[in-house]
């Protein structure tokens, strides 16, 4: 079992977020923003980290490289700055523990991007988190 299965094991939710955006980290990796819908808008719903280093991860990266754009496609106030931000297209399976007050994933884990990328699946935030 890898690090990401042990870890992802004691997650009880797993979800679909939009990837719009991300920053490096370092040793390789980086912090990928997360977008969820709340009603029809899109809002950042928490971030997680990825090991950019091996070939999934280059895949990855080169992916983003090819949906990046200049603004972020989220209704929120004031998004982290220093982030690629991306176009919402890609979109990731993420363990979390739960969703904290103001609607942030609690102790995410990336589990991969999905096969099949469809809106309908993206997690919805309630208006009330």
């Amino acid at each position: 079992m890898t690090e990401t299965e042990r870890m992802g094991a004691c997650h009880g939710a797993v979800e679909a977020f939009f990837v719009i955006g991300w920053r490096d980290s370092a040793g390789g990796g980086a912090t990928l923003y997360l977008a969820a819908y709340r009603e029809t808008a899109l809002v950042i719903a928490g971030s997680v980290e990825v090991d950019l280093s091996g070939a999934a991860g280059r895949r990855l990266k080169t992916l983003m490289a090819r949906i990046r754009t200049r603004k972020p496609e989220v209704h929120d106030p004031g998004p982290p700055s220093g982030v690629q931000w991306l176009q919402p297209v890609l979109i990731a399976d993420v363990g979390f523990e739960g969703v904290a007050s103001d609607g942030k994933i609690v102790a995410g884990v990336y589990r991969g991007l999905r096969r099949r990328q469809d809106n309908a699946d993206v997690f919805r935030v309630s208006k009330t988190e």
